[in-house]
């Protein structure tokens, strides 16, 4: 009977969390507290995210963005694209390095291959364009650093003062479309990303040394 009573009981408790997810004090109940390992929430989409994610940027003073292309950040009328003109945050962009056309980035084609239009140049040109981007927008704010790097589309990252939101690369859908992670910086797995963070961004090259030659 004991065991029956645990098995509805876990039923129960995962239909509540399936049904009442979407609720926003649910946040404050997560497996985070109770086991520690950092997670606080899974959003089902960058959408659901944006809101709280915009929270922590304001009480954040640098951000950190590891990813391939930033279109978030770096297109207009984005999501988080009027944070990059506020001068009083330090911004450091890690983006991919596309490579050239003839001696393309292998990662970027890789990741264009899975795009939604399965084109790798078209892919490549999209960040050539937000790499125009990031360096328009350091001419006017400096304290924005930039950086590209060579490292795989396997995830990106913000990385905040007290959270980092992270989200996994799949096929044929973009960083927005996927669930995002929200984990507090100080726990176990918030300081490896943010070790992850410096690491790469010791190896990674000025943004401003990338040229599309052809």
């Amino acid at each position: 009977m004991i065991g029956v009573a645990s098995t509805l009981a876990g039923t129960a408790l995962l239909f509540f969390v399936s049904k009442y997810k979407q609720v926003r004090w649910f946040k404050l109940i997560s497996g985070s507290s109770i086991f520690g390992h950092g997670v606080e929430y899974v959003y089902t989409s960058q959408k659901e995210a944006v809101l709280d994610i915009i929270k922590d940027i304001n009480h954040s003073d640098y951000i950190k963005i590891y990813t391939m292309r930033g279109f978030s950040f770096l297109e207009p009328e984005e999501d988080f694209s009027s944070f990059m003109r506020q001068q009083e945050k330090s911004i450091e962009l890690l983006i991919a390095n596309p490579g050239s056309k003839q001696s393309p980035n292998p990662e970027v084609i890789n990741r264009g291959v899975e795009t939604l239009t399965a084109d790798p140049e078209m892919y490549r040109k999209d960040i050539i364009r937000a790499l125009e981007k990031a360096r328009i927008l350091k001419e006017h704010n400096k304290r924005i650093k930039c950086k590209i790097h060579t490292e795989p589309a396997t995830f990106r990252i913000i990385l905040l003062k007290n959270r980092i939101y992270l989200s996994f690369f799949e096929p044929y859908k973009s960083g927005s479309q996927l669930p995002i992670y929200r984990i507090k910086s100080d726990s176990h797995i918030g300081m490896a990303f943010e070790r992850l963070f410096r690491q790469v961004w010791k190896r990674a090259s000025e943004c401003h040394s990338f040229t599309d030659k052809e």
